[in-house]
């Protein structure tokens, strides 16, 4: 996988509803993040690994609120866009107000 076609892959993914991804960060790899909308809770990125490893890409979750939690790890771009989609919910479920 080349630079351009992670570069594409990362553009291509969209966040669940409540999240909005930004634009491509390019500098330390190249990452795209998403955010909780309305109060925030939490952010996920994921970044394209490149280098000996292309086509692999780190994905982060991290928890607002107190809870100081985080979660992460490498996945393959054939399971990169549930891999999103199971970090947001992460957040989402961590984050949720309990009565």
């Amino acid at each position: 996988m080349t630079r351009i076609e992670a570069i594409a892959a990362l553009e291509s993914l969209q966040g669940p509803p409540g999240w909005k991804g930004g634009p491509i960060l390019a500098g330390w790899g190249d990452r795209r993040s998403w955010v909780t909308v309305g109060d925030f809770r939490g952010i996920v990125t994921v970044t394209a690994i490149g280098g000996n490893q292309p086509g692999w890409y780190w994905v982060r979750a991290w928890a607002q609120g107190g809870h100081g939690s985080e979660v992460g790890g490498k996945v393959d771009a054939g399971r990169l866009a549930v891999t999103l989609a199971w970090a947001c919910g992460w957040v989402d479920a961590i984050t949720m107000e309990k009565p």
